[in-house]
């Protein structure tokens, strides 16, 4: 879908390039063999191609956003899973109780939790930014 989107995206940059290239050196053109694009039929199209090139650039930030996440969810479960193996393995060698072994990791969730969410804000493009006009 990611890739489809950017595809269409490039599309609607050229299409919106063309008909402004056009536009502004007075050029004719055609919206079948027969038929001429009107200069009010020519803003709209612009317009219209600025509506779907923000549409895809809004899909595209969500995309990367939720991508993200998933990928760190991914992340935090294999090696929460990898720890937990280990712990367990530990606990039955050494004949540690379960409530330890349980609250050992609920506190390593939370420490990831919060992990995450300084990373998050670590991140260039989550911080909003303002522009002055």
């Amino acid at each position: 879908m990611y890739l489809r989107i950017e595809a269409d995206k490039l599309s609607f940059y050229q299409n919106k390039k063309n008909i402004e290239n056009a536009n502004l050196q007075g050029l004719t053109l055609y919206k079948t063999s027969t038929e001429i694009w009107r200069p009010s039929d020519l803003t709209n199209e612009i317009s219209r191609l600025d509506n779907l090139l923000q549409s895809s650039e809004n899909f595209i930030r969500i995309f990367n956003k939720q991508s993200l996440i998933a990928y760190q969810v991914q992340k935090w479960c294999f090696i929460y899973g990898v720890f937990s193996y280990a712990l367990f393995r530990v606990a039955n060698l050494f004949r540690i109780s379960v409530l330890f072994e349980l609250s050992s990791i609920g506190v390593l969730i939370i420490g990831s939790l919060l992990l995450v969410c300084l990373y998050k804000k670590t991140l260039p493009f989550s911080k909003k930014k303002t522009v002055k006009r």
